[in-house]
């Protein structure tokens, strides 16, 4: 089940019931990204390195881990 609720809406206790109710597992709340592209390019960077560090011993010519660090990379640097 999905439903979305309008920018700047303030949940209400009924929101709370039927989001209790249907069982949520998770809530996506979409905010704009104020960050300049200086500071998004510093981010991205500085991510990198971390997932680099994570890996550093892997053998990414292995195409399972060669996958799983890509997605890592990918999901940290959104």
């Amino acid at each position: 089940m999905s439903f979305s609720l309008p920018a700047g809406h303030t949940l209400t206790d009924d929101n709370l019931r039927q989001i209790a109710s249907h069982r949520v597992e998770f809530i996506f709340i979409a905010e704009p990204d104020l960050r300049s592209d200086e500071d998004v390019a510093i981010d991205t960077a500085r991510v990198a390195g971390q997932v680099m560090r994570i890996f550093e011993r892997a053998n990414l010519s292995d195409p399972t881990m060669a996958a799983l660090f890509d997605q890592v990379l990918t999901y940290r640097s959104a």
